[in-house]
């Protein structure tokens, strides 16, 4: 155990240290030792704690020893005398560490042992050692044991006085040099605080004389930390602190200080000793460490940046480490040029700039390489680089550069060329332009590592986007040549070669599509047409005839669609087999028959907006005439009547004409109602309940062998539509579908549902503008199993006039488009011939309501008195039928045929003008015109609008100014007078 417990110590013992260890370490070695000397009496173990330049003193004449030599010598006497174990007993020590590198060991302990001779026992014995750092082991360098009284039995001897103080003058003067010698300040002071000693280097750090240092009271200086740590000092502990020390009248200088107790022979405390070291130069060296290490850690950051990003983000990068850097090194403006591919023009691409600071970016823009001579040196690989700390100090040779940079505020400059494969493909810089810089060495080469960093990433963008480029370039010719190179065998019928494009087209590999007969791919009709064409092709390769056809056809693909495809056939004679083969290219052009039929669709839909827009036109102005005619046929029959009446005979010719006046009015609303420009009121209904109400009464119009069935997929839903324009539409639709049936049987299907927007299909839509806004319509569906539409009339279908069945028909469907058309829904058209066509009506939906709007009470209101009307209307016939109207109801007239006419009337005589009568559709000024016109006149005035348009459709749009009252042409006496009432109420 004792045996295990030395190798430990010992194993203790060999530890590294790199500063002076705790004090139980330092005292747990200090036990080791004396283990070793007095227990296992081991020269080799003594001399593993024992420094190369130890001294020691001793009692005894011989224990004055002044090396590691003389001490291990007299050691060896001392084991061969007591070569026994000997014992220590109430050991009592203290340790101190002074500083990083030295530490004190004192104290007293007893010893018992024997000799060769005798036994002895020595009570209160002194020891002392210094233990240091040295080679990263802690050794002893000094050691001193002592005690009172003399071993029992030996003969006393002389203390040899002048030995001992020759060796203290040794050692004095030894301490002295170190002491003046040290590259730290030293300092002693007495028990009161006062400096009584200090050396060399404490002076110079404080730059005074030694006797304004020597007797200064450290308590009185006005550093309160000097004076605290003193009195720690005094008070028996070691104190350490960092400080800028000004106390003494000179210069601020950082010092760190250590300071620590001095003990006399009596353990009583007889002052002080404190180490000042000078951080001024530490302290610079620190910050420029810390300096390069953030330098360096910018540098790292950029390059792992520009390392790690895709190019798309390699410029936001750059200019990111432009302006970390810039900022850095308290630059202004950071920038990067790049030389075009021709190696001509520079061009600023990323810049830095401080907020105060104007940007060049714009001015740099494909600058011309050659009227910069000293950025061509880059070009050359003639510099490293173009550093200018003052720009006015430029030389000669670059005094057009001098110039430039002096033009843009340019004090500092550091220029770095960038490099790609070997080649100039830019330069990156900094200017400084409020002060001026100077860049060292050093920061020039970690910049050349920046340069380099950003030379790579370009070349890398550059790289990658010439590759992308390129890969895009072969992608596109590899997805667009798509075409599948074959080789058949006729003979056999067999494929001998297919390319591996067969996969994308057909799903099959080569190899399946080669063991599969041929026809796996071909639709019926396909085949059919193959077989047929074959054996004529083949007699003609036979006889020297055609051997090269293109041709069209319909394939199936693996998974069983339609693919249309266009093959070329190239006939040959196999030289080796005598076969027949075709060697051939398939190309899909599924997609292009698609857009083909996509433009014709397109081509129609233009052709019928061109159309639908024609027709619109013409229906309008016809509109629009026929009711100003119809207007004077009316009036003159009205007035015509008011006459008979008058003398007391009625004509039942004026009374039919006014019917049939009334009559060609309705004609004239359907071609309104076409265009959508006509409405009327509509009442919130059951879709299926209207049908079903009409049902009986459509089938009695129907022939017997007919029948008409309702089904009632969505039976509560609800519409806003005007009824009876609902239901003629209904007769004209369900007629239209019994006359395209056959006479003998025929079955017509009438359906509501309600169906999302994603289900309404876009193929044959009406009107062609019309694009579903709602999620969800109301589709009223009519079938039937007729003979069908041709599909070059199915566009023709909802056109005015247009009809199969003869002259004088076809407003019914042209007349139910307009009705959708108005109401924001549209239709939808199928059709196959001999089987029957399918009319789809999409009605917008409504909210449910079970609860019709009250109808507004009629309140009785004053009515203004009226007796000048001013009628505005630029056809003369409407304008004195208008005017023979008004006076029969004894209103005084004034009449105007236009806008500007009117507006001058009016401004003469608004005080006895008491309503104003306006047509819409004029020239020069319309009616809105005029009406705006007139009420900044006479803001008051009433104003009745005419028109041959519907009610809604003329108040459609915002208008600042609205009439009170509007009036349908063409009108009659009692809807004149009512309107009147209606503008003066």
């Amino acid at each position: 155990m004792a045996k295990k417990k030395i190798n430990k110590t010992r194993e203790t013992d060999r530890q590294k240290f790199k500063v002076m260890p705790s004090e139980e370490v330092i005292l747990e070695h200090f036990n080791a030792f004396l283990t070793e000397y007095f227990i296992n009496r081991s020269i080799t173990g003594i001399q593993e704690y024992l420094a190369p330049e130890i001294t020691s003193f001793g009692t005894s004449a011989n224990e004055v020893m002044a090396n590691l030599a003389e001490l291990i010598a007299a050691m060896k006497i001392d084991l061969e005398q007591v070569p026994e174990p000997t014992t220590l007993s109430d050991a009592s020590f203290k340790v101190e560490r002074l500083n990083d590198s030295i530490a004190v060991v004192w104290g007293r302990v007893n010893i018992q042992g024997r000799s060769n001779e005798i036994s002895f026992e020595i009570s209160g014995c002194r020891m002392s050692a210094v233990f240091t750092i040295i080679d990263a082991k802690l050794l002893i360098s000094h050691w001193h044991i002592s005690h009172p009284q003399e071993l029992p039995g030996e003969p006393p001897e002389s203390w040899p006085i002048r030995r001992i103080r020759e060796s203290h003058h040794e050692t004095t003067e030894k301490y002295r040099i170190v002491f003046e010698t040290s590259p730290v300040g030293i300092e002693v002071f007495d028990e009161k605080g006062i400096i009584t000693d200090c050396n060399k280097k404490f002076l110079d750090i404080f730059q005074l004389p030694r006797e304004k240092i020597i007797g200064l009271c450290l308590f009185d200086l006005p550093d309160k930390q000097v004076g605290e740590n003193v009195r720690k000092t005094l008070s028996g502990k070691t104190s350490y602190y960092e400080s800028y020390f000004s106390a003494l009248g000179s210069r601020p200088a950082p010092i760190r200080v250590l300071s620590t107790p001095i003990f006399t022979a009596n353990s009583r405390i007889s002052g002080g000793i404190a180490i000042v070291e000078d951080m001024s130069e530490p302290r610079k060296s620190q910050d420029l460490l810390q300096y390069q290490l953030q330098f360096e850690k910018m540098v790292s950051s950029v390059a792992q940046s520009l390392v790690r990003a895709p190019i798309e983000q390699i410029d936001q990068i750059v200019e990111n480490a432009l302006q970390l850097s810039s900022r850095f090194f308290d630059a202004e403006r950071g920038y990067i040029f790049q030389v075009d591919s021709e190696g001509r023009t520079l061009t600023n691409t990323h810049e830095w700039c401080a907020p105060s600071i104007e940007p060049l970016m714009p001015k740099y823009q494909k600058y011309p390489l050659d009227q910069l001579p000293a950025v061509l040196e880059f070009h050359r690989h003639a510099v490293e680089y173009l550093h200018f700390p003052d720009v006015d100090a430029m030389p000669e040779t670059m005094a057009d550069f001098k110039e430039l940079l002096i033009a843009d505020n340019v004090k500092s400059i550091l220029l770095l060329p960038m490099l790609a494969q070997g080649k100039f493909i830019g330069l990156f810089g900094y200017d400084c332009v409020e002060s001026r810089r100077s860049w060292s060495f050093e920061e020039i080469t970690l910049l050349k590592v920046i340069a380099e960093m950003f030379s790579n990433a370009f070349y890398k963008k550059n790289s990658e986007k010439q590759i992308r480029e390129s890969e895009e370039k072969y992608r596109f010719l590899a997805e667009n040549i798509n075409d599948i190179i074959w080789v058949l065998d006729v003979d056999v019928f067999k494929y001998s070669y297919i390319s591996p494009s067969v996969c994308q087209i057909f799903g099959y590999t080569p190899e399946e599509l080669m063991q599969k007969e041929v026809s796996v791919t071909l639709t019926p009709a396909s085949l059919q047409r193959v077989n047929e064409y074959i054996p004529e092709r083949l007699a003609n390769l036979r006889n020297n005839g055609q051997t090269r056809y293109t041709e069209e056809l319909e394939q199936i693909h693996k998974d069983g669609h339609t693919i249309i495809t266009e093959l070329t056939q190239n006939w040959v004679i196999n030289p080796v087999t005598r076969h027949a083969e075709i060697i051939g290219i398939t190309r899909d052009i599924t997609e292009r028959k698609e857009l083909e039929e996509q433009k014709r669709l397109i081509e129609i839909h233009r052709q019928q907006s061109l159309k639908a827009d024609s027709l619109g036109r013409m229906a309008g102005s016809i509109a629009h005439h026929f009711n100003n005619q119809l207007q004077v046929i009316l009036g003159n029959l009205e007035l015509m009547a008011l006459d008979r009446q008058k003398s007391g005979t009625v004509s039942k010719n004026v009374s039919d004409a006014i019917r049939a006046t009334h009559k060609a009015s309705e004609m004239s609303a359907l071609m309104l109602t076409y265009l959508g420009q006509h409405q009327a009121e509509g009442q919130i209904s059951n879709l299926h309940e209207l049908c079903n109400s009409q049902l009986k009464v459509l089938q009695k119009h129907l022939p017997e062998t007919h029948k008409l069935i309702l089904t009632d997929s969505a039976p509560d839903e609800k519409v806003n539509i005007n009824r009876d324009h609902f239901f003629q539409i209904l007769r004209n639709v369900i007629a239209n579908a019994s006359e395209a049936c056959s006479a003998d049987s025929a079955t017509i299907f009438i359906d509501i549902a309600k169906i999302q927007t994603s289900k309404i299909p876009v193929k044959n839509r009406f009107p062609l503008e019309w694009v579903p806004e709602q999620q969800h319509y109301i589709c009223l569906q009519v079938k039937d199993n007729g003979c069908g539409i041709p599909d070059e009339d199915i566009f023709k279908t909802f056109d005015p006039f247009f009809s199969t069945k003869g002259p004088g028909r076809g407003l019914g469907l042209a007349n139910a488009l307009g009705f959708m058309r108005g109401i924001g829904g549209g239709i939808t058209l199928s059709s196959q011939q001999h089987q029957g066509s399918t009319f789809c009506f999409y009605f917008p939906c409504v909210k449910d309501s079970s609860k019709q709007p009250a109808a507004a009470s009629k309140k009785s209101r004053k009515q203004t008195r009226c007796e000048m009307i001013l009628v505005i209307e630029d056809e003369e016939m409407v304008r004195f039928i208008t005017r023979s109207l008004l006076e029969n109801f004894n209103y005084k007239v004034l009449e105007a045929e236009s806008g500007g006419k009117a507006l001058e009337i009016l401004s003469a005589l608004k005080e006895q003008i008491d309503l104003v009568i306006c047509d819409l559709v004029m020239p020069d000024m319309d009616g809105w015109q005029t009406l705006e016109e007139l009420r900044k006149i006479a803001p008051g005035i009433p104003v009745i609008l005419a028109s041959g348009y519907d009610q809604d459709y003329i108040m459609r749009g915002e208008h600042q100014q609205q009439p009170q009252a509007f009036l349908r042409k063409p009108y009659n006496s009692i809807g004149l007078q009512q309107a009147i009432e209606q503008a003066l109420s």
